[in-house]
């Protein structure tokens, strides 16, 4: 008779980051990088390779990368720029004043608006 083996728990393994190379944590997880191709090219150059491979999901990019290559990162000044400039592109976009006021929805509620004809990603 086999034996059937039942998942209990569902446990996601997050990379230990560098300090320097935190922001790429809260870039993977928002959105905004769907539509800032600045913002799809810093993760693309990672590992332009492995972009490809993973379907262009930078969470699953960072869940990839090895220790050589996060510090390998870290010493390039330049890619930690062009983080730098994306991180506070996210920020300035957060902080910004909305766009569109909807008719009886105060600046406390909670309002998404997904524009498929544009799609997301291809990764989810």
């Amino acid at each position: 008779m086999a034996m059937r083996l039942e998942a209990r728990r569902t446990l996601t393994v997050e990379p230990a980051l560098p300090p320097a190379l935190e922001p790429l944590r809260t870039l993977a997880r928002n959105l905004h990088w769907t539509w800032d191709t600045g913002a799809a090219r810093l993760f693309e150059r990672m590992n332009p390779q492995r972009w490809e491979a993973c379907g262009h999901n930078p969470v699953r990019m960072l869940q990839l990368a090895t220790t050589d290559e996060l510090e390998a990162l870290v010493r390039n000044d330049d890619f930690l720029e062009h983080q730098q400039t994306m991180f506070d592109a996210l920020e300035r976009y957060l902080r910004r004043t909305p766009q569109v006021a909807v008719e009886h929805v105060s600046a406390r509620d909670v309002l998404a608006y997904f524009s498929f004809e544009f799609a997301l990603t291809e990764s989810f």
